[in-house]
């Protein structure tokens, strides 16, 4: 039974990966045109941009739409059909409502917001298409996450995966004819698009169920569940954004738009490896962890996500630190080799995050608001004090390094407080994993050099194939052997 409940949660989080990874590539080649077309100024005005809709997007992506993910399940398991057309009805009203109020409030007020993000005013016209995307791409996103909460991964996986791959031909198209401004129309066309896919998608499982798309209502109960259940959440990522974005304009007011494209292809490569890693958590782990009853299961079941997380990052995490340069002259350009001596420490820093992320994962599925929103904003702020400190004392090496030092910290208060909490202990395997983890990108780092070599190729092999080993457990070591376990029926029952 122990060994079918690891091979399920494996091979749940399996599929996403799968998908997460070749989202990523195509992502990558997308960078590739963006890097290449608009050099490290122009990446560096994009990144602002995009940075600006995630910052904007948080209501919807990061308050009202994990709630839906939550009731709505919960009450068609229970055979509350009625409620369920009310919740999705409200999570599109809410959540395209105030997409379109948000465009609204950013076109009026775009030549401000151009010169706060970008130091002037003369890329007003960017803003205002940037906010014209808003509302398109709250309505994929909801969309989206519809199925998403009726548990259809296999079809939330398909339209995630047949949109980017849709996407690239769009990007190459509008960047190389419009330059800047065809990056972000691309934007406002692939959530159409997306949009488009993920309602044929909806409506194909809900056949004759399915609400129609012009029914809106607002609803005072659905209305309270969400201010409660998506406020700590909502909160939460808008600091944390708000920080990102302050930091961002930092560097671009203090050291130019040039060093923004630097730290844009830093971050961009982080964030882009990072959603393969996390990116379960609140598509498969959040779910999981909030129908758990007992500390000692939920300690239980933070050890198993660490090791299946570990188990996908540690070998992209090595590759990167050991052919930085050429990966960074690959994604990018030779115009960005700058990035290759920052992302070492981004890349430790991200370890940290790793471990940060996931030993806090089970505060909000627990319902421990105070102890979430503190153990977040405390680090919010203390991010962005580091950074601007550091910034100061030694620019942008000093902003990557900041990143490092407060998520290193922030492992071990996340550690005591969730000990304090649930008793949380890491597992004998699990300390093994880590310190084996870090010892193996420090080698890494120092196999790294300018020119590729088969002699590191060779050696960064043997080097992952001993840390498997020794982080191993026999019982995984089996997993290895009897891959065709992973696809017993038996996990279904």
């Amino acid at each position: 039974m122990h060994q079918g409940e690891n091979l399920k949660s494996f091979r749940n989080s399996l599929l996403i990966w799968f998908v997460t990874v070749c989202v990523t590539i195509i992502g990558i080649v997308q960078t590739k045109v963006l890097a290449t077309q608009l050099g490290p100024s122009g990446l560096g005005i994009f990144g602002q941009c995009t940075a600006f809709l995630a910052f904007i997007g948080i209501p919807i992506a990061n308050g009202i739409l994990p709630a839906a993910n939550r009731y709505i399940p919960a009450n068609q398991s229970m055979g509350e059909y009625d409620k369920v057309n009310r919740w999705v009805i409200s999570t599109r009203t809410l959540a395209i409502g105030l997409g379109i109020l948000v465009m609204i409030i950013v076109i009026s007020c775009a030549g401000i917001i151009s010169e706060f993000l970008l130091g002037n005013q003369e890329y007003f016209p960017l803003i205002v298409l940037s906010a014209i995307a808003i509302p398109i791409s709250s309505f994929y996103l909801t969309q989206r996450a519809l199925i998403q909460s009726f548990k259809q991964i296999r079809i939330w996986s398909l339209i995630t995966l047949l949109i980017s791959i849709l996407g690239l031909p769009i990007v190459i198209v509008l960047v190389k004819r419009y330059g800047l401004y065809g990056a972000v129309c691309q934007i406002i066309l692939t959530s159409l698009l997306g949009g488009i896919l993920a309602t044929i998608g909806y409506n194909w499982y809900r056949g004759k169920n399915a609400e129609s798309l012009l029914m809106f209502k607002w609803d005072n109960q659905i209305i309270a569940k969400l201010a409660k259940f998506g406020g700590a959440s909502l909160t939460s990522a808008f600091i944390f954004s708000a920080v990102i974005l302050i930091i961002r304009s930092l560097i671009i007011n203090y050291l130019g738009n040039e060093q923004g494209g630097i730290y844009h292809a830093v971050s961009s490569i982080s964030l882009q490896y990072l959603s393969v890693g996390l990116f379960s958590l609140s598509v498969y782990w959040f779910p999981h962890l909030a129908g758990l009853s007992g500390h000692r299961i939920v300690v239980k079941e933070l050890n198993k996500f660490l090791r299946i997380s570990f188990s996908i990052m540690i070998p992209i995490l090595v590759i990167l630190m050991t052919f930085r340069t050429q990966i960074i002259e690959l994604v990018y350009s030779s115009s960005f080799i700058a990035a290759s001596a920052l992302l070492p420490i981004q890349i430790i820093g991200d370890y940290f995050r790793i471990i940060f992320w996931i030993i806090s994962a089970s505060l909000l599925p627990m319902v421990m608001i105070k102890q979430f929103m503190g153990l977040s904003i405390s680090f919010d702020i203390i991010l962005l004090i580091t950074s601007g400190y550091l910034l100061n004392q030694s620019g942008l090496l000093g902003c990557i390094l900041a990143y490092a030092i407060v998520n290193a910290i922030w492992v071990l208060i996340t550690y005591f407080m969730q000990r304090y909490l649930i008793g949380f202990r890491f597992s004998l395997p699990n300390i093994r994993l880590i310190f084996s983890s870090g010892i193996v990108l420090c080698l890494a780092y120092l196999l790294g050099g300018e020119e590729f070599s088969v002699r590191s190729l060779i050696l960064i092999i043997v080097l992952l194939g001993i840390w498997a080993f020794v982080s191993s457990t026999p019982e995984e070591r089996q997993f290895i052997a009897h891959p065709k376990l992973l696809f017993s029926r038996s996990l279904d029952a």
